[in-house]
């Protein structure tokens, strides 16, 4: 690394140590905040973000007549399982390392359990949404035999099942 490179980085460095020193004064009225505090004030917006826009796609789905089909309930059920995710984030884990909460600290083992619950239903849903997506494309004759509303429901309640049953045995027996 050249002199003028290295040069480079330390004020790039610096520039964020002094960046980094203004967000705590601005934000926090000048305490000394450790790096869990900072994670809390960032995590909660985009949390919050998250819970508005997945429970209005969880609830306001099904309501659009052009979606009330295969593909519109497991986009819910998706959306479901990332509302919950969100919700935990910003209304658990935020809350907790802002303000240093030993009640909910002493608890976050089972929310962390349900966060990858949340997680785990988040990745089998979109599995099955490409699923439903590669079928409507490339097997459009057999379409509405494969995503049926039976089969719909099937599906959902097979990638429910599967993230909660899985998470428990490894929760459970993992140790």
């Amino acid at each position: 690394m050249s002199g003028t490179e290295s040069g480079a980085v330390t004020c790039l460095t610096s520039g964020l140590i002094v960046r980094s020193s203004a967000f705590r004064l601005f934000f926090f009225k000048g305490s000394t905040m450790d790096n869990e505090q900072i994670a809390g004030a960032i995590v909660f917006p985009v949390a919050l973000v998250g819970v508005l826009a997945n429970w209005t796609v969880a609830l306001l789905l099904r309501r659009l007549p052009s979606l009330n089909n295969a593909f519109g309930r497991l986009t819910a059920s998706q959306a479901t399982g990332d509302a919950v995710h969100s919700t935990l984030f910003g209304f658990f884990y935020a809350p907790m390392l802002m303000f240093d909460i030993t009640f909910l600290r002493s608890h976050s083992k089972h929310i962390g359990h349900a966060l990858l619950v949340c997680y785990d239903i988040s990745v089998y849903s979109h599995l099955f949404i490409s699923l439903n997506r590669f079928c409507a494309i490339y097997f459009p004759l057999n379409y509405d035999r494969l995503f049926n509303h039976k089969n719909t429901t099937k599906i959902i309640i097979f990638t429910w099942a599967v993230a909660i049953l899985s998470s428990f045995y490894f929760y459970q027996y993992g140790q």
